[in-house]
């Protein structure tokens, strides 16, 4: 199995990553082929963060309060 990654495509070298679910070794020979490279469209979508304020009562957040009475 070979993982996914990002690579330079004008690279010549590429990282690659390989597993074996076999018990026995297997050799790699130079120059073979392991995977296949695709080109990929990709669009940037932006990411919005929130923050929400969390009203604490004995130190615990609103969405602990019943664990922490259940469990005292």
């Amino acid at each position: 199995m070979v993982g996914r990654t990002s690579v330079d495509p004008s690279a010549e070298k590429v990282p690659v990553i390989v597993d074996s679910f076999s018990l026995r070794p297997k050799k790699l020979q130079p120059g073979m082929a392991v995977g296949l490279c695709q080109e990929v469209e990709q669009e940037q979508q932006p990411r919005i963060c929130m923050r929400s304020v969390v009203k604490q009562k004995n130190g615990l957040p609103d969405h602990l309060q019943d664990l922490f009475a259940r469990s005292s």
